[in-house]
């Protein structure tokens, strides 16, 4: 877990896509349970910084997230751009 201030990061899921550069942020929903999202942005076609569960649990009074890429690393957005 790494503490965020606001938030705890769980980095247990790694995507493989991605490389090391950032330009943009983005944010969506993703229509699919968090099981088959989690399939989905841990291949080779798609990822993400950030999975925010819809309920996520809280630890000592802090939501948790789950980092798939370290903030470092540019990920591989689906879709056009």
């Amino acid at each position: 877990m790494l503490d965020r201030g606001t938030y705890l990061a769980d980095t247990q899921y790694h995507a493989r896509g991605a490389d090391s550069r950032i330009r943009f942020l983005v944010m969506h929903y993703t229509e699919i349970d968090e099981a088959a999202s989690f399939a989905v942005l841990t291949g080779d076609k798609v990822s993400v910084h950030y999975v925010v569960p819809e309920t996520p649990k809280i630890q000592n009074g802090e939501p948790i997230v789950f980092q798939l890429v370290p903030e470092d690393k540019r990920v591989w957005y689906a879709g056009q751009s």
